[in-house]
């Protein structure tokens, strides 16, 4: 199959031209509640409201135990919300205030697991097969089998229609999966972490491989993971969770790029973290005092004011050494304490002067400085995001 070029931020808006499209999938507040051996009841899932649009890629992301896996399986119907209402395809499958519940199989979707969960006695063709067998239709055997052979070719793999699964690659079984989730005129596949199982170098190939099939069928997808080089590149929208709530959503690139909290900033990709005091503000412009002096940043939070305690983060590819001295605002020197040659990029850790606080920059290429050097550094004012101290971090 042909390369296709991805761009997050093409959200697939309407069905029609200048007609708005309906969501495939609507969350209205949804809570899913857990009681603990102690007793205790805690929100799994916190108040969750999003939509999922027609050929839209969201991916559910945060670590172990964010509510993540269980607002998917709320979605699919295998386990019931205490709050909440959800619509797919415009119908009403689960409204708690309305007493209405459908079961996983009236809810016109699919689901693909870890383990793909492909039958292992059976070839690739009963397979797909499965989903038209077991729904009670009796559609008649040709019919079967030119819905069957239609999403193989779909696929790529119309080939191995007399394969068992056991007998196939990796990427193989991906698409045999997908093509029993897409069989039934589907277009709406919630995907279970069906890459956790495999190595990074397998997994990048079959991520990129999902990503083309994607693409090129135009089916929605919420996918949940909690590796975030996945979340990027797979994502027209990331939605960070922890805690059971939303904790930022967007377009990834909005969300590398401006983090709305400590943990959103911690949990995607690295940060740095300077304590700082608000001294002044203008609009989202903030004035800080940190311990190497006075900067100027943009605020994450509109309710900043002055004397608070907050966090000065920024990424450490946003350092930037060369012509540092030139820079009005935010201009720092300290000691280089290590530089790591890491091929395509360098990382230095630097001590920021007259404190023990430490930063970590990223560089393209070898390092222009070596341990024990005096540099001088400035960030962008805009790449400098003001967060509360008191925010928790992304374990």
């Amino acid at each position: 199959m042909t390369q296709m070029t991805k761009h997050n931020s093409d959200v697939p808006a309407t069905d029609t031209v200048g007609e708005q499209a309906q969501p495939v999938v609507q969350l209205r507040n949804v809570v899913k509640r857990f009681r603990r051996a102690d007793g205790s009841v805690a929100n799994a899932i916190d108040g969750v409201s999003i939509d999922v649009m027609p050929g839209e890629f969201l991916v559910l992301l945060g670590p172990s135990g964010c509510g993540k896996t269980t607002l998917l399986r709320t979605i699919a119907g295998l386990e019931l919300a205490d709050e909440g209402e959800i619509d797919v395809h415009g119908t009403t499958v689960l409204s708690v205030p309305r007493k209405i519940e459908l079961p996983p199989e009236k809810r016109h979707l699919s689901m693909i697991f870890q383990s793909y969960a492909l039958w292992p006695h059976l070839t690739v063709f009963d397979n797909v097969a499965y989903p038209l067998r077991s729904r009670g239709r009796r559609l008649p055997k040709s019919e079967i089998a030119a819905k069957v052979n239609r999403v193989l070719d779909l696929v790529g793999v119309e080939n191995l229609g007399g394969q068992y699964p056991g007998q196939m690659s990796g990427g193989q079984q991906q698409r045999v999966a997908l093509a029993r989730a897409l069989v039934d005129g589907g277009n709406l596949v919630l995907f279970d972490e069906p890459l956790s199982n495999v190595d990074a170098k397998v997994r990048e190939t079959l991520r990129r491989e999902l990503l083309e099939m994607q693409r090129t069928l135009g089916f929605a997808a919420v996918y949940v993971t909690h590796d975030q080089n996945e979340a990027m590149e797979l994502a027209h929208r990331v939605a960070v969770m922890g805690g059971g709530k939303v904790r930022q959503l967007g377009p990834p690139a909005d969300i590398y790029s401006h983090p709305v909290d400590r943990y959103v900033a911690n949990f995607i990709g690295t940060t740095n973290e300077i304590p700082a005091t608000v001294r002044a503000i203008d609009g989202n412009r903030v004035e800080i005092d940190t311990p190497a002096g006075q900067a100027l940043g943009v605020a994450a939070d509109t309710h900043l004011t002055p004397g608070d305690a907050v966090i000065a983060c920024f990424r450490p590819e946003y350092g930037q050494v060369q012509n540092a001295e030139k820079a009005a605002n935010n201009v720092w020197s300290g000691i280089v304490e290590r530089v790591l040659f890491l091929g395509q990029t360098s990382e230095t850790i630097m001590r920021l002067g007259g404190t023990d606080q430490y930063l970590r920059l990223t560089s393209l290429g070898e390092p222009e400085h070596g341990e024990g050097d005096e540099i001088t550094i400035t960030i962008p004012e805009h790449r400098l995001r003001i967060m509360r101290a008191e925010g928790e971090k992304a374990q």
